[in-house]
């Protein structure tokens, strides 16, 4: 069953470190500066993103149970290679509310920027004017390659005829954790498959197609389709109403 979450997704799913964790890597040592968090900020010239993992032998029964774990092949598997990847992401940007007033009139103007690695995009002449609850309604698609270019960040700026526009605030979203989860936190869901119209369907593998991923990775023997809705995956059948409309 789909779940709509209200919040974000890394809260929700531990920052989607489920395998891949991201260790900050500074300069120099720390000392005792009254704001550590600011000092450490300064010092920080990268990040390594790995796992080490302890465990105890025989494997526990948590562990042993995971869908397609074989004991033989220790604790890391099904790890993709470490190989540069090249994506295209599209971010939707539908509101925002509540926002901090820029202007004197209590008001601001915003608009959206986006960044991601080199690339960088901002809808400057689509501000809107004197809202602090905007109706966005946009999307923008960006280029990367990870593991170089995978902090994405959503800027909110307030449009300003004279001077520097103003930050209102932002957003930074770790890609190459979601890209490499096994939530599979690349795009959502949706209840129905639709080709067309305002819930058309934005994933670009099929419903077919990610479940046989998943049976494949899980090793799990599926899926086998039958009539009427039937879906067969390991020893369980799945059944679901199947509705056809007629696309003319």
């Amino acid at each position: 069953m789909s779940k709509v979450y209200h919040k974000e997704l890394e809260t929700e799913f531990e920052n989607f470190e489920d395998w891949l964790h991201t260790f900050n890597l500074y300069r120099g040592k720390s000392g005792d500066d009254d704001d550590q968090s600011a000092f450490d900020e300064d010092r920080l010239i990268g990040r390594f993103k790995g796992s080490l993992c302890m465990v105890k032998v025989p494997f526990p029964d948590d562990i042993t149970r995971e869908p397609g774990f074989d004991p033989s092949m220790g604790m890391f598997q099904g790890i993709p290679p470490n190989d540069p990847v090249n994506v295209l992401v599209r971010v939707y940007v539908i509101r925002a509310t509540d926002l901090h007033p820029a202007d004197i009139n209590g008001k601001a103007d915003p608009y959206i920027a986006i960044k991601l690695g080199k690339s960088e995009v901002k809808d400057k002449e689509n501000y809107i004017s004197k809202q602090l609850n905007p109706i966005f309604g946009k999307s923008f698609d960006v280029e990367a390659t990870f593991p170089m270019e995978s902090l994405l960040t959503v800027s909110v700026y307030d449009w300003d005829l004279v001077g520097t526009d103003d930050l209102i605030g932002e957003t930074k979203i770790d890609l190459e954790n979601r890209f490499y989860s096994k939530h599979r936190a690349t795009c959502g869901i949706a209840s129905n498959y639709a080709i067309h119209g305002y819930n058309v369907w934005r994933d670009p593998m099929k419903p077919t197609q990610i479940l046989a991923k998943l049976c494949k990775d899980g090793k799990l023997d599926g899926p086998h389709y039958g009539p009427g809705g039937r879906v067969k995956v390991a020893n369980r059948v799945y059944l679901g109403p199947t509705e056809i409309e007629d696309e003319n």
